[in-house]
């Protein structure tokens, strides 16, 4: 998209001119973008380091908006859509998480396995009542599921892993609806990244605009993190779609964030 409305300021800019604000107003703005037309969430993503203009973005648009992109893919997308909504119907009420084997891969332990256990996962069990309907999904095929189809976040299946069992509905959350009575609880936390920034420390800011919710990514984990996805620009960052199974805490600030310290708990869609 070239042009995009702030909600911040009321007022409509084209890429090039938002990308020349000063870098504290355009850091704020940009959590507070909607295209013109359907009044869908945009995302603002400025020169990369290999020479793509600034643009804006939604993913997205609401259904018959013109502003919405359109490319050779299309068809295809469409087609692997209706094929992920027939998977859907198709998985069983059961879940088995599989978690991707990270070369050279590094995470902390300072929060325990599970952070708290408020949100109440069911013992594992086994036996002849055991769930005879389960699937083997990783990280990516749930968020491309819940992309496609968001009600299938809040469904009644069950998610095991790490020996635990979860509730969907209580398990996963859009940036949308974060909740900071949440704080503490372990939770799957899904939807579009607006921006990722480095502060003093080099470590990372991955920010979702939601409820001011951001992810944290330590300066020791950073370069693991951008070389699994693949990011050589912290501006490729924008507009991505992320899932990341953490624990939302709360700074002296009174911030919202979720640290990442276990990379095979995050997956991303580009």
């Amino acid at each position: 998209m070239k042009i995009a409305l702030c909600t911040r300021d009321g007022k409509t800019y084209d890429a090039v001119t938002f990308s020349m604000l000063r870098e504290d107003v355009l850091e704020d703005k940009r959590h507070h973008l909607v295209c013109v037309l359907c009044n869908a969430a945009a995302y603002f993503r400025k020169r990369t380091i290999d020479g793509k203009p600034p643009c804006f973005g939604a993913k997205p648009h609401k259904e018959g908006c013109n502003a919405s992109t359109m490319n050779t893919n299309s068809q295809e997308d469409s087609s692997s859509a209706v094929e992920v909504v027939n998977a859907i119907r198709n998985t069983g009420t059961h879940i088995k998480l599989v978690l991707k084997v990270v070369k050279n891969h590094a995470h902390s332990s300072s929060d325990g396995r599970h952070g708290s256990t408020g949100n109440k996962p069911h013992q594992r069990h086994t036996g002849s009542n055991e769930r005879t309907r389960s699937s083997h999904y990783g990280l990516t095929t749930l968020l491309k599921n819940f992309l496609i189809a968001p009600e299938f976040s809040k469904s009644q299946r069950t998610l095991e892993f790490d020996d635990q069992i979860y509730s969907f509905s209580n398990l996963f959350v859009n940036f949308k609806e974060i909740n900071p009575l949440e704080i503490g609880l372990l939770k799957g936390f899904w939807g579009q990244l607006t921006g990722a920034r480095r502060d003093a420390s080099k470590s990372v800011w991955l920010n979702t605009g939601g409820a001011g919710f951001s992810f944290l990514v330590e300066e020791r984990f950073v370069k693991d993190f951008l070389t699994q996805f693949k990011i050589s620009d912290l501006e490729e960052l924008a507009g991505i779609n992320v899932l990341v199974l953490g624990t939302m805490r709360e700074s002296g600030k009174k911030k919202l964030y979720c640290k990442i310290d276990d990379i095979r708990k995050v997956t991303i869609i580009k």
